[in-house]
């Protein structure tokens, strides 16, 4: 009893506040900063930085942070182990290349470490990311900054929280938190308290057993008949009929069979169609066209529909049926004239790049943009020029070549100014090229180049200071 509140050492019993050496009780040890309390070997040995990562003695009294794998050097900078080159983050206890590209200003950029995303819609530096992230020091106490995408793709790095053995949790900043069993993706949940799943179920199957006895899993859904798949989605039931999204059922629905009845089926908020049984298509009518939709992977949360007019040769959109669900419409591409509804100054016809027929600008020679209910990407004689821009490829707040830039300006994704002249927004900083003199010789030269603010142009490629 008498250790209730103290700490064992050997036969004794410390007080609160002391600390145990060789079986004695000592008065309490206070150790330099980034060390703890070694009670086997009675000194202070160095811990761990704020992101986990162990770090050791500098021979001195101190602490440092380790060499990476790489030999790259690394110092503590406010509690965390950072890298000493330019342009480097410390990811999984190595130091790899850091970058963002492509923004005007603000929260417009895409960030990468070592060419993998990492962030979408962060500042210059790849902090405050709308989602994803960049850097171990946006990460929380407890968690793990470590590459890991998403189970649905697009974003490459995580904060990992250890939750109980054999289930850890991931968070992109892009929703909530994802969940896996091992390395297999179970649910989603907004609860970091308890992780109580609110998408998917990582359990034993109880919820879809609840439904139907004879229930099966497939991935993230319960299949409650030959044709009937549902999957829990932010505690509701979500469900598909012959692969395609129905509608939303609550379990009294599904238990005495009303759920999805008939053989509607939804394209998008907008858009019911019918399945033919025979095709195994959903069907709509389209100006003068009949326009079949196929879907891909329906006992996945993010199912795809591609749609094709004039018999099947005219891929002519695109749906994600998660955002059908939570009542958005992305989407590329519209199948007919009269559905697409082009506005003065485009022209119904197919976007080189986009791969979808659409809305186009009539302009000769100017970017033509995917008028899918997004509105975001233009393309340049089928090459990216731009993302988030208006109708005709102007003012996109993220710029891949000149064409969808503001007139004079740059893009700031390592844009050489010194062979293609115009205004940098970002920093202008300068590197070594190889061109090709008169007598076509190999040479070196020095050239401008325009990087977002806080990079500098080295070794062919934008990186942050």
């Amino acid at each position: 009893a008498c250790c209730e509140y103290g700490l064992r050492c050997g036969s004794n019993c410390c007080e609160p506040g002391q600390d145990c050496c060789a079986g004695e009780c000592i008065e309490k040890v206070e150790c330099p900063e980034n060390q703890r309390y070694d009670s086997n070997a009675c000194e202070c040995r160095c811990g761990k930085d704020a992101a986990g990562m162990r770090l050791e003695s500098d021979g001195k009294g101190g602490c440092k942070c380790p060499t990476d794998s790489n030999g790259r050097r690394m110092s503590l900078v406010n509690g965390y182990c950072t890298c000493v080159d330019a342009g480097f983050s410390v990811v999984g206890g190595n130091c790899k290349r850091m970058d963002c590209r492509d923004g005007t200003s603000g929260n417009t950029y895409q960030c990468y470490i070592d060419n993998v995303s990492c962030g979408y819609n962060c500042d210059s530096t790849g902090h405050n990311c709308g989602a994803g992230i960049c850097h171990a020091s946006d990460c929380r106490e407890g968690e793990t900054f470590v590459k890991k995408t998403r189970h649905t793709g697009g974003y490459n790095y995580a904060c990992k929280k250890h939750v109980r053995n054999g289930y850890d949790c991931y968070y992109h900043k892009w929703g909530g938190w994802e969940c896996y069993r091992g390395n297999t993706y179970c649910c989603d949940t907004n609860n970091t308290t308890t992780f109580e799943c609110t998408t998917g179920f990582c359990g034993d199957g109880s919820r879809c057993r609840s439904l139907n006895t004879n229930y099966s899993a497939s991935g993230d859904a319960c299949v409650l008949s030959e044709d009937l798949i549902c999957q829990y989605v932010n505690r509701r039931y979500v469900c598909f009929k012959h692969g395609y999204y129905c509608d939303y059922c609550s379990e009294e629905q599904i238990k005495s069979g009303t759920c999805c009845t008939g053989n509607s089926c939804k394209v998008s908020k907008d858009i019911v169609g019918t399945y033919n049984p025979e095709t195994k298509r959903c069907e709509y009518t389209s100006g003068e066209d009949t326009v079949t939709c196929s879907t891909t992977q329906p006992t996945t949360l993010y199912p795809v529909q591609d749609c094709y007019a004039e018999n099947g040769d005219k891929t002519c959109r695109v749906y994600v049926n998660d955002t059908i669900r939570s009542n958005a419409n992305y989407a590329a591409g519209r199948c007919s004239e009269a559905e697409a509804n082009c506005p003065e100054g485009t022209k119904y016809g197919y976007i080189e790049g986009g791969g979808y027929y659409d809305c186009r600008n009539e302009t000769p020679d100017a970017p033509v943009c995917m008028y899918g209910d997004n509105k975001i990407r233009c393309f340049y004689k089928g090459a990216l020029c731009g993302m988030f821009c208006d109708y005709f490829g102007r003012n996109c707040q993220r710029v891949y070549l000149p064409q969808c830039a503001t007139a004079g300006h740059c893009p700031q994704n390592g844009y050489d100014i010194t062979k293609n002249p115009c205004d940098c927004d970002g920093a202008v900083s300068s590197g070594l090229v190889k061109v090709k003199d008169a007598n076509n010789n190999e040479i070196e030269e020095y050239h401008e180049f325009c990087c977002p603010a806080g990079h500098t142009y080295a070794n062919g490629a934008c990186a942050i200071i």
